[in-house]
């Protein structure tokens, strides 16, 4: 599954949304295409996915936001999936917000990723994109910027460097020296 997106719009608050992919490449962000021939199990799982917007959220002191959404699965940046006609900046906000208690602006595009699989031996092909987005937190009332409050995610941390076994969704390394 894959969004269909048809345009950029920002405002006084950042980036508000990204509906057109091509759009961005037009602007000059940065495009990264990878493909790769898997077995017909694997991309029957991969074809089921959904886009993501893997989102860098840093905040004043350089820390970058972290979340492992359920007890065993391993940290990364907030990484939300993006459903078919979705726009993925709202998907961003709006998932963020959701699982880690923390309002961002979302600042800018740092690249869209885009990796294809293709079944081996077969004429399938699926695509899924990632649109990698930079941002930063808002601050909540009575509160400082980024505190991170009692969200959906198991845990939620902000880290300075990617601990040891993180995953690391396309663009992650863009916010770790």
């Amino acid at each position: 599954m894959t969004s269909s997106p048809t345009d950029e719009r920002r405002d006084a608050d950042g980036i508000t949304s990204v509906a057109s992919l091509d759009a961005l490449r037009d602007r000059g962000v940065p495009f990264f295409e990878e493909s790769e021939t898997v077995n017909a199990e694997t991309f029957d799982r991969f074809a089921e996915l959904d886009d993501l917007a893997p989102t860098g959220v840093v905040d004043d002191a350089g820390r970058v936001l972290l979340a492992r959404v359920t007890e065993d699965c391993p940290w990364k940046i907030p990484s939300p999936a993006v459903a078919e006609r979705e726009d993925y900046a709202t998907a961003a906000r709006r998932w963020i917000r959701e699982q880690t208690c923390v309002a961002v602006t979302i600042d800018g595009v740092e690249g869209v990723w885009s990796v294809t699989v293709r079944a081996e031996g077969e004429a399938r092909e699926a695509t899924r994109r990632f649109v990698v987005f930079a941002a930063t937190p808002k601050p909540a009332p009575d509160s400082a910027a980024g505190d991170v409050g009692d969200g959906d995610a198991a845990a939620v941390a902000w880290a300075d460097e990617l601990p040891d076994g993180a995953e690391r969704p396309p663009g992650t390394d863009r916010f770790f020296d």
